[in-house]
């Protein structure tokens, strides 16, 4: 990484804090993807408020407890999703 000093990689501490930094956004991206595809694959499509609203075409769209999900995908695989409410509030899904 270039804000990587090479006095950085001589001292402990802040390599083990790098790992430790590098780990915990590989698990919550791990989890984030797990709660992905549960939401995904109990989904319904159907039509969402949001996009009523909006004035787009009734189209069914991924809904979970009245949440419009818009899945991520990187290389055609499903890494997350963001969360739409009826209100149009948008998230995305954290691990």
């Amino acid at each position: 990484s270039s804000d990587v000093c090479s006095s950085d990689l001589h001292n402990p501490f802040i390599v083990v804090n790098r790992v430790n930094q590098q780990k915990s956004r590989e698990e919550s991206q791990a989890k984030a993807k797990s709660k992905a595809i549960f939401m995904m694959n109990s989904a319904k499509d159907a039509e969402h408020p949001y996009l009523v609203r909006k004035g787009l075409p009734r189209i069914k769209v991924p809904v979970w407890n009245n949440l419009m999900l818009v899945p991520t995908r990187i290389d055609g695989k499903l890494v997350g999703c963001q969360i739409i409410d009826i209100e149009g509030n948008k998230k995305f899904l954290r691990g």
